[in-house]
Order: C-alpha cells, then sequence, then structure tokens
C-alpha cells in the first residue's frame, strides 16, 4: 500500500514536471524559430530595396573631403537626397527587431532570378558559390510555377516581385535552420537532464512526502488487525454462552437474535482482516487453478441459503480456464460474490455465474436481477468501502457495505480485476478478467 501510494506521487509530480518542461521546450523553440524566421525576412527585404546590395544600403553617406575638418558642419554639406537617405537608413536600424549590420549584409548568401514571360532567363548567383547559375535558374523556374509570391523552398526564403522585369530574390537559410536544430538538440538535451534530475529528486522526496501518510495508514491497519483478534475472543464468547443457554432454557427469539448478529459481527471482522491483510501487501500463494470448480464450490455452499428464498443458481462454465491465483483468496472472492447476489436478488431471480474466453483473456461473470431502485447511478461506488444504497444503513438486507471492496483488493492482489455494470434493467453484472 506504501508502496502504492509512493509510486503513485512519483508518477503524479513527475507528469506536472514533463508537462512544464515540455511546454517550456515547445516556448523556446518556437520562439526561436519565429525571430530567426523573422530575421531572415527583414534580410530579405533589405536585398529586395537594395537591389542585391545590401551592405550598400545599410552604409551611411559618405561626406565630402573638406566636411572632415574640426568644427565643420556637417549637415550643411550633405546633399538634401543623401541627408533623407541616410535618415532612413537610421530609423530603420533603430526600428528594426533585428538591426543587420552591414557586415551581416555581407555574409548573406542569395541568388537573384530574372523572369520573362514566366521563365527564369537570367541570374545573378555572385553572392553564392553552392549553386550554380543551372541550378539557380532550375530553382527559380520552380517556384514561378507555384504561382505563390513568397515562401520557402528547400533551403531558400524567396520572394517575387511585380517590377518589370519580374525579379526573384532566394535567400539561403540553412544556416539559420542549422542553427535552429541546434538549438532544439540542446533545449532537449536539457530538458531530459532536467527530467532525469528532477525524477531523482522526487524520488528522493517522495519517502518524506509521504510518511505522514504512511504513518497513519500503518496505524489504522495495526489497529484493525488488532481490534480484529481483540473481537474474535467475545464473539466466540458470546456464541458459546447464548448456545449453552439454548440447551438449558431452549432456543427463543432472543437467542436466536444474538446468534444472528454475532455471526454478522464475525463476518465483518472477518472481512476488515482481510482487508487489513491485503492491504500490508501480504504476497498470495498462487497457484493453477481451474476455474470452473472453485465456481461449482461457491455455488453448493450458498445453494440452500438461496433455496430458502427461492432463487435459482444456473452456470455455464468454460473447463478449459484455468487461473493463476490464491486458492483461498479466490474461493472467498467468489464467496462474495455468491453472498451478495443471494442478499439482493429479487425473490424468485436467478443467480448466473460464467467463466468463458474473451481473445486472450479469461473472464469469470456473475450476474443477478435486483430489485427497482436498489442499483446506485455509478456502478463504481459499489466498490467503496461501507458503501450502503440505504444511506439509513438499515440491517434489512443484511449486508456489511465491505465485502464488494475486499473482492476489489483479492482481485487486484491476484493479478485480476473486477467491474460491476448494467447490462440491462434491474441487472447487475460483476466481471472478473484475467
Amino acid at each position: 500500500m506504501i508502496r502504492t501510494l509512493q509510486k503513485k506521487f512519483v508518477i503524479t509530480a513527475m507528469a506536472a514536471i514533463s508537462v512544464l518542461l515540455l511546454v517550456l521546450l515547445l516556448g523556446i523553440n518556437i520562439t526561436n524559430s519565429v525571430l530567426i524566421r523573422q530575421e531572415a525576412q527583414q534580410m530579405l527585404s533589405l536585398i529586395e530595396r537594395s537591389g542585391g546590395q545590401p551592405e550598400a544600403d545599410l552604409k551611411p553617406p559618405a561626406l565630402p573631403e573638406d566636411a572632415q575638418a574640426p568644427g565643420f558642419p556637417e549637415d550643411g554639406l550633405i546633399p538634401e537626397e543623401e541627408k533623407q537617405s541616410r535618415d532612413q537608413n537610421r530609423f530603420r536600424g533603430r526600428n528594426a527587431l533585428f538591426r543587420i549590420s552591414a557586415d551581416n549584409a555581407m555574409g548573406a548568401r542569395f541568388f537573384i532570378a530574372y523572369y520573362e514571360e514566366g521563365e527564369s532567363v537570367r541570374t545573378d548567383t555572385s553572392r553564392i558559390f553552392a549553386v550554380t547559375q543551372e541550378e539557380a535558374a532550375a530553382i527559380a523556374e520552380a517556384v514561378y510555377q507555384k504561382n505563390k509570391k513568397e515562401g520557402v523552398t528547400g533551403s531558400f526564403l524567396y520572394r517575387i516581385t511585380e517590377a518589370s522585369p519580374v525579379t526573384g530574390y532566394f535567400l539561403d537559410i540553412s544556416q539559420q535552420k542549422r542553427q535552429a536544430a541546434e538549438v532544439l538538440a540542446v533545449s532537449a538535451l536539457a530538458a531530459a537532464g532536467a527530467w532525469i534530475l528532477m525524477l531523482l529528486l522526487v524520488v528522493f522526496l517522495s519517502g518524506r512526502a509521504i510518511r505522514p501518510i504512511a504513518e497513519n495508514l500503518e496505524k489504522q491497519k495495526r489497529f484493525v488487525t488488532d481490534a480484529g483478534h481483540e473481537i474474535k475472543t467475545p464473539l466466540a464468547i458470546i456464541m458459546a454462552n447464548t448456545e449453552a443457554m439454548e440447551m438449558i432454557s431452549g432456543e427463543n427469539k432472543w437467542t436466536r437474535n444474538i446468534k444472528s448478529q454475532t455471526m454478522r459481527l464475525s463476518g465483518l471482522m472477518q472481512n476488515l482482516l482481510t482487508l487489513a491483510r491485503l492491504d500490508e501487501g501480504v504476497k498470495p500463494d498462487l497457484t493453477d487453478i481451474v476455474l470452473a470448480e472453485a465456481v461449482r464450490k461457491a455455488a453448493d455452499d450458498f445453494a440452500e441459503s438461496a433455496a430458502l428464498k427461492g432463487l435459482v443458481f444456473e452456470t455455464s462454465l468454460d473447463e478449459s480456464c484455468i487461473v493463476k491465483a490464491d486458492r483461498g483468496q479466490l474461493q472467498q472472492l467468489l464467496s462474495i460474490l455468491a453472498d451478495n447476489a443471494v442478499k439482493y436478488t429479487a425473490q424468485g431471480g436467478t443467480i448466473l455465474f460464467e467463466v468463458l474466453r474473451e481473445k486472450e483473456r479469461i473472464l469469470l461473470r456473475q450476474s443477478n436481477p435486483v430489485q427497482e431502485g436498489a442499483l446506485p447511478e455509478d456502478p463504481k461506488q459499489l466498490f467503496d468501502r461501507f458503501y450502503r444504497r440505504d444511506k439509513a444503513r438499515t440491517q434489512s438486507a443484511g449486508g456489511y457495505g465491505i465485502g464488494l471492496s475486499a473482492a476489489l483488493s483479492i482481485a487486484e492482489a491476484n493479478g485480476a480485476s473486477i467491474s460491476a455494470d448494467y447490462p440491462r434493467n434491474n441487472v447487475i453484472r460483476f466481471t472478473v478478467r484475467w
């Protein structure tokens, strides 16, 4: 139980950490990709404006020689057109997200294609050495056929202008792609390393985190076990004294009530002790068991009590189904299902046990009709400890509200699962799967 709780704590904590790291990883790489793409777009715009000379567009206009003398008014000697060009360049550099320098512009690798009637008639590959003029022409013509003015083709970011002649600018972004891949690899390795470190830290701290809960659960289990053993002795004495009174004075309604309630309390303590043992993680003694034989034994044990209520046991058993389980615990699981069915089946109803194969799994099914309104909306509630449909917790049905909880623990301890569903109106079916 403690290990299960610790495992759930670690899984929950690592799930939250994994989501956080994944969000950070995606955020970093998406942001990096967007910024790289924007920088490339700005460089392409600069190449387009400058007609293939981006570094010249970024250089300030040269001053006349006589303007270099100290104290000479700079703006008074610069022609108005050059002054406006300089101011525009300064404005562009001051407001752009990426301040592209002349050195960066000189390092840009691109080629230019000129079109006439949809065909590339001339290419300028002077600023890129990895692409020949023939390759550049083929790329330019393929892009023009797509009828898209801008986009990405291979490792080139392109833009086609409507000027005359139609001109295409192709910027090599292979280096930017490589940078994005490197950032992704580094961030992924960092995230993986952080995840492993957090896993070790969470595993180390999980013991301390659940220690108060573990101590509380341990005290509860010890209390149930000790109380169960302490109560068994007075119950045995009460039962023996009641039987002695019946031998002396004869049986009457008071002695019958004493025996009935003593047996009820004894059954409750037996189920509580079973749950306590299973919670302690005691490993069952697994052996091969023919499931059909175990079902027949349980049906025979409860046949008489079923007959007193006018109920009938029916079975449909596959004799070849063999499961690995603890024989005593499996028999207790079947007894819980049979006892539950006898208590809650409507008068004159039929209790059906089935053993069958479903693909590679072995199924044990038990179904029976119940009185109208006796079932909760969610069948999972039936496995809650001390669950009773009757909120007043009367004893009209004779149940404890703990039997199905014990059945669930027994099934899980033996490598199986148990579930409940309503195949028809006012019919309940329990299914155990191996």
